[in-house]
């Protein structure tokens, strides 16, 4: 036998004081008696079975908070594995770290509001999310995990500046896109995961602003995968210049190019085409729509990407067992 909640046992210490209260009571009960009444008188009024009825009685109320202490430990024999299938929605958010995220022609930057965005969309039920960062270079930092929580704690201590390489690179961030689909699918496979033929929703919180853009060809393979991106961005199309700030995160100047100030611009056109070439869904941030508000409807228009074989320890609880002795010892207690 084994027991789900250890802890209640520290009850038992209780007993300790009340198993002493009630010896107490009785010596004291016995020496009024031998003070007040003589040994004749003793045996008439007080036959013996009156006091083992007395040590029974007591025993039982004992017996049935033990009974109720156990009981509140929930006592179980064994555990069962149960296989419950899950539903799961699959979502890859991919999030801009590079410098030109410190703009601040959106409040309070550009890099704060894609933040509070990707922290809206993590709220999706029922929903695995991998997190790729993305500059010059694409970090995959999450793989898929239904560990929501976690994914918010992490994005929340994230700074531009987190991968250190110059501008911003798409073309390499659709290309580990394609290799992070290929792979999921052949995970879910190797695992028994039920996957069917649904779009894999890809989210870009990005500010449009890039030195390596993608072929077309990689748009037509992740339209060949049903890869639909979900794109929102944070730039103006006027454009911003990017202030650069110390470790202590003190501002220290703004980014030049060629002796000039650079100023961060949102290539509007090239987000649209890629939304359109995969038939996803395109914002911007300056819209008093958000991506955010539109995402959630991934979970009521297409359903679930997978089913995910959860598998539940199921524990064969003997707590009624217990709860019964506990509720018979007290009544017979109360009868006696």
């Amino acid at each position: 036998m084994k027991f789900a909640q250890p802890a209640y046992f520290l009850f038992l210490i209780g007993l300790i004081p009340y198993g002493a209260f009630l010896f107490l009571r009785y010596l004291k009960s016995e020496r009024r008696r031998k003070s007040d009444f003589s040994v004749e008188a003793i045996k008439e009024f007080y036959p013996s079975h009156s006091i083992k009825r007395f040590f029974v009685r007591s025993l039982l109320l004992l017996f049935s908070l033990i009974f109720a202490v156990i009981a509140l430990t929930n006592p179980y024999t064994r555990e069962s594995l149960v296989s419950v299938p899950r539903p799961v929605k699959d979502v890859v958010v991919a999030l801009d770290v590079s410098l030109s995220m410190n703009a601040r022609d959106v409040y309070p930057s550009r890099f704060e509001a894609a933040r509070r965005e990707l922290i809206q969309i993590l709220k999706i039920p029922n929903l695995r999310a991998s997190l790729l960062l993305f500059s010059g270079k694409t970090l995959l930092t999450l793989p898929l995990t239904q560990d929501r929580q976690a994914l918010s704690l992490f994005v929340q201590e994230l700074e531009p500046g987190y991968i250190r390489s110059e501008g911003t690179n798409y073309r390499e961030l659709f290309e580990k896109i394609l290799q992070e689909y290929d792979h999921t699918q052949s995970l879910s496979k190797e695992l028994g995961w039920a996957a069917s033929r649904v779009p894999m929703h890809v989210i870009v919180l990005t500010d449009g602003d890039g030195i390596e853009w993608p072929e077309e060809s990689l748009f037509y393979e992740m339209r060949k995968r049903d890869i639909v991106l979900w794109v929102e961005a944070f730039g103006s199309v006027e454009g911003a210049s990017i202030p650069l700030y110390d470790e202590n995160g003190e501002f220290t100047d703004y980014l030049e190019m060629n002796g000039q100030r650079y100023y961060s611009k949102n290539q509007d056109a090239f987000l649209k085409d890629w939304v359109e070439s995969t038939r996803g869904y395109y914002v911007s941030y300056s819209a008093t729509e958000r991506l955010s508000e539109k995402v959630f409807q991934i979970q009521d228009n297409v359903g679930a990407d997978a089913v995910f074989q959860d598998y539940l320890a199921i524990k064969n609880s003997i707590f009624p067992v217990f709860l019964l002795l506990a509720i018979l010892s007290l009544l017979m207690g109360v009868i006696l």
